[in-house]
């Protein structure tokens, strides 16, 4: 029993997942018995499928503008820094060589618009902060050492390469309609290019390798169809792309993972159960990619319905008392 999850909370909403092992993701009250599952179930959601809203594209776009200004920041104080401890230049020049790879990244996503979902902005977020905080280690440089700044740098390429994967997956030019899935192979083509280009031949579209193995022709107007059949072996093959860890874990093990959930504005996003912990039989869990900004609240635990409720109560009043100062 598998689930992967991609899942935003954004504006006032409350959302939730959970089941036996997990459902899939609905957003409303998690008291609703309709969200109850106890089917096996495989789920990859994809961010990709769908337009984004304006206000979600902007969302998009302000992040990437704010991630290559820490980014760039960081990269000028660099070379001032390798001057001031010099005992650290080594780490340093790593740190070079890490955040040119970060900014090339942000740089493909704000030129890529296919690349610009709602799925990233997580990722994105996380690269700014740790862009600001290499930042403020920089500016002061004598007292750091090079353990304590290979600690950071790690931290920073542990979230491009999180991000860069994202990419990877990003099924572009897919759309689905009246039950038929087109591709838009010159939107393919083109954002492979960009990727490739940016991040290197390896680190190209799993999508385009995918289309490409199919050796189907396009039609006149540049698209091709994939069958249902298909597109399961295409979610297939991102799920084990991700999670490769999986090709160890027993089919028959209980299996929950929770990868790349933002919570932002004042929403509530509770990703584990709520009431009873249904996790007791699960043998396998990963979570990784978590974000809460703002003052949104996100849990990735089972919850009682007492914590629960309390939450809901003191984000109520927080909500009530920004409203007020508003008015004021």
């Amino acid at each position: 029993m598998i689930t992967a999850s991609l899942q935003l909370g954004n504006d006032s909403s409350i959302s939730a997942t959970y089941g036996l092992p997990c459902p899939s993701l609905p957003t409303g009250s998690l008291l609703d018995n309709k969200y109850l599952s106890t089917t096996p179930l495989l789920q990859i959601i994809d961010s990709n499928i769908g337009e984004l809203s304006n206000k979600d594209m902007m969302e998009v776009l302000r992040a990437t503008i704010e991630a290559a200004n820490a980014l760039n920041t960081a990269s000028e104080l660099i070379p001032a820094a390798m001057s001031l401890n010099s005992s650290v230049k080594t780490e340093l020049q790593s740190y070079e060589i890490e955040v040119d790879r970060s900014k090339r990244l942000i740089d493909v996503i704000r030129s890529q618009i296919s690349l610009q979902t709602s799925g990233v902005v997580a990722g994105i977020r996380m690269i700014q902060s740790h862009g600001m905080l290499l930042g403020e280690d920089l500016m002061r440089i004598k007292q750091k050492d090079g353990a304590y700044l290979k600690k950071t740098l790690e931290m920073l390429r542990t979230q491009r390469m999180a991000v860069t994967q994202q990419v990877r997956l990003a099924t572009v030019g897919l759309s689905k309609s009246d039950g038929t899935i087109r591709v838009q192979t010159r939107i393919v083509e083109s954002t492979n290019k960009a990727v490739k280009t940016a991040l290197g031949n390896e680190n190209g579209l799993v999508f385009a390798t995918f289309l490409a193995k199919l050796k189907k022709a396009p039609d006149t107007t540049g698209e091709i169809r994939l069958t249902n059949r298909e597109y399961e072996k295409l979610k297939a093959l991102q799920f084990k792309t991700t999670h490769p860890e999986m090709d160890i874990v027993s089919t028959d093990v209980k299996t929950r993972i929770i990868c790349n959930c933002l919570a932002k504005d004042q929403a509530i996003q509770i990703l584990g159960f709520v009431a009873s912990d249904l996790w007791a039989e699960i043998a396998f869990v990963k979570i990784e990619g978590l974000i809460a900004t703002d003052q949104a609240i996100q849990i990735a635990q089972p919850v009682s319905m007492e914590v629960f409720l309390e939450v809901l109560d003191r984000q109520e009043k927080r909500i009530a008392i920004g409203r007020v100062k508003e008015l004021n």
